[in-house]
């Protein structure tokens, strides 16, 4: 079943950590000799001076391009798939090559949101043509940059004007209802980042490990779940297929990143002891908050409340409860969570190691005799959700407690963004 290529010396493409497996086309994944595990993520195997190009469903390579990362061996003659654990950023990103650039509207390029999505779309394979930056009136004039280009920022007016195929929507929920539909009515893909859209029964919320399937033609404005519902769903739905969810408690140390850039100026200024504008009502240097959005008559917060609709409508199961507790912290680099989750079926601990392990977008640290665990400084800048400190509840059947780390401004927003917009683009949903 090993597909063979002929003639030519053949490049491995490694971005750090070592070749982990190897295995013939359309079997499962073995472990080597000397491997300990099987991470996740098959990456490629290329002919020399070409670009990665992964093998599965694809006979072949694309020219060269000046960000290609450094080739780390050689191999002659058999070209095979190959598992890779990665330490680049762009890990769970598709950066194979797409056909048939178009013209795509950033919205919101100059937030802390926006400015990740063009540095994830840079990283990405991501088919642009043309990139219009789009934010409000103060910033129109603007320039940022883009794959090495200068582009003026304009209104969202203008952008609708130069008709899009595409328009990545980070703009607040208020600006999305007025737009969004705009923008849709002129045959555009809007992915919104915003809350306007994700309880909206005519609108579907996507996690594109979990959920892109039920994507068709006429989903012209998705939805992006809340930042902290992502990372969580995607540590729990393997292994909701697995043994089933009955209950969720989360408890949430959610970073300033993730109230915008007010945020993180009262975070910069009080370490610095300036007097700064205040985006929370307390303190937030050497502090936690137990407040993150609006309070509402339950006691819950908007924030918190989040969790648990988001996680029904993501799973299609209004029988998962979910109990979540969201805390504020003094931190840049990203969202932990402490979740203790009930199972219908009980399990075994290495099983629930070996299907996170195996589980494509996360990656499992927990090696707690070494130190090992994820913590938010070492998620920034990954796409990556981070998983560790698994235990089984000794106090109750069925029961399993986990961390779970992740940037909020990546995987959170802007690359779950991007790879729905993979999603259609890759399956003809969308066109140039």
């Amino acid at each position: 079943n090993m597909r063979i290529y002929q003639g030519f010396s053949m490049g491995l493409f490694l971005q750090g950590g070592g070749v982990q497996a190897v295995y013939p086309m359309g079997c499962k994944p073995c472990t080597p000799r000397g491997a300990s595990r099987v991470p996740y993520g098959v990456q490629a195997v290329y002919p020399m001076g070409s670009r990665p190009s992964t093998l599965r469903g694809r006979d072949h390579c694309t020219p060269p391009c000046e960000n290609q990362p450094a080739v780390r061996g050689l191999y002659s003659s058999a070209a095979v798939y190959l598992q890779i654990r990665s330490k680049d950023k762009r890990q769970n990103l598709d950066t194979n090559p797409i056909q048939n650039p178009m013209k795509i509207a950033l919205a919101g390029a100059t937030g802390l949101v926006g400015k990740v999505m063009l540095q994830v779309l840079e990283e990405s394979a991501t088919p642009c043509s043309e990139l219009i930056p789009v934010a409000s009136e103060r910033s129109v004039g603007k320039t940022i940059r883009f794959r090495g280009e200068d582009i003026s920022v304009v209104s969202p007016s203008t952008a609708l004007s130069m008709n899009p195929s595409l328009a990545l929507f980070s703009m607040g929920s208020e600006a999305s209802k007025v737009w969004a539909p705009r923008f849709a009515e002129r045959a555009c893909f809007v992915i919104d980042n915003s809350s306007a859209w994700r309880q909206d029964d005519t609108k579907k919320l996507i996690i594109p490990e979990i959920n892109a399937h039920i994507l068709s033609s006429k989903d012209t404005i998705i939805a992006n779940p809340n930042c902290s519902t992502i990372q969580m769903l995607m540590a729990l739905y393997p292994l909701h297929q697995a043994f089933g969810i009955q209950r969720v408690v989360v408890s949430t140390y959610q970073s300033v990143t993730g109230s915008g850039a007010k945020a993180v100026a009262q975070l910069e200024g009080e370490r610095a002891h300036r007097e700064v504008s205040k985006a929370y009502p307390h303190p937030i240097h050497n502090n936690l908050i137990p407040h993150c959005g609006a309070f509402l008559p339950n006691g819950y917060t908007t924030e918190e409340m989040k969790l648990s609709a988001e996680t029904v409508k993501i799973l299609d199961d209004d029988a998962i409860q979910v109990s979540a507790t969201a805390v504020r912290v003094p931190v840049t680099g990203g969202h932990s969570e402490s979740i203790h989750v009930s199972l219908q079926k009980d399990f075994d601990l290495r099983e629930v190691q070996s299907i996170l392990r195996h589980t494509r977008g996360l990656s499992l640290e927990d090696v707690p005799a070494e130190n090992r665990y994820p913590t938010p400084q070492s998620a920034q800048g990954r796409n990556e959700v981070f998983i560790g400190r698994l235990r089984r509840d000794f106090t109750q059947a069925k029961t399993l407690n986990l961390w779970v780390v992740s940037d909020n401004l990546r995987k959170g927003a802007a690359t779950n963004a991007v790879q729905i917009a993979h999603h259609l683009i890759q399956k003809g949903l969308i066109a140039s």
